[in-house]
């Protein structure tokens, strides 16, 4: 795998990131640290181009999720541009299809980059995506401010899931001073937030873009779309 490093011509505030070759276990690392090195400097949209990625294995997936936590950790904003279609095949196969931001040009990229914002308050739709290891197809659910939503085993909640490793009443997500809030409800196992130092445990959160939070084998990503 080779990376190469520019700055866009359409914005010269959006770095580019091209990858070329397999990105596997060996070469994925690599791209990882290239990635973290961009955002601890500060630099907040970043995006990958695919174009001449040959293929990408599980550890390919998992370094782009993690950088994926580290954009959010540094505020950045964070996507993936020029999708071979076999990459895009193993990233539908994965489940992880609607986590990234992707974008079919750089111009596209740079257009939607360009009104991105961090936070999930104020105007606009709030999505939350829920994946899950034992289904291939994520579900996509708008969240509505005069409502709370409380997740679980039971059939009883607004979102039931079938894991396990969850409480009946593990955790609920409600709306309050212009955010939504993700709380747990004494669960036996907790809710965890993942970013780039790791996985911390959480009582209570105001969801921002970006988000990705583990609660059982489940895992919760929340997007604003404009």
């Amino acid at each position: 795998m080779e990376v190469k490093i520019r700055i866009s011509e359409v914005d010269v505030s959006l770095t580019i990131v091209e990858v070329s070759g397999r990105v596997d276990k060996f070469t994925a690392p690599m791209l990882g640290e290239e990635l973290e090195v961009l955002f601890r400097v500060g630099r907040d949209k970043v995006a990958v181009d695919m174009l001449n990625a040959e293929t990408i294995s599980n550890e390919g997936l998992c370094i782009l999720l993690d950088m994926h936590r580290s954009a959010v950790t540094y505020h950045c904003v964070f996507g993936l541009i020029r999708i071979p279609l076999c990459i895009q095949k193993t990233l539908d196969f994965a489940g992880l299809s609607g986590v990234f931001k992707t974008y079919r040009t750089e111009q596209e990229a740079v257009k939607a980059f360009s009104t991105a914002r961090k936070s999930v308050a104020g105007g606009g739709k709030v999505i939350l995506e829920i994946i899950r290891p034992d289904e291939k197809v994520s579900r996509k659910l708008e969240l509505v401010r005069d409502k709370v939503y409380r997740i679980g085993r039971l059939k009883e909640n607004e979102i039931c899931l079938r894991d396990n490793a969850l409480s009946r009443n593990h955790a609920r997500i409600f709306f309050e001073k212009g955010e939504f809030v993700i709380e747990d409800l004494n669960s036996a196992n907790g809710i965890f937030l993942a970013g780039s130092g790791g996985i911390k445990k959480i009582a209570r959160h105001a969801l921002k873009d970006g988000d990705m939070i583990e609660l059982g084998e489940s895992m919760l990503y929340i997007t604003k779309e404009p």
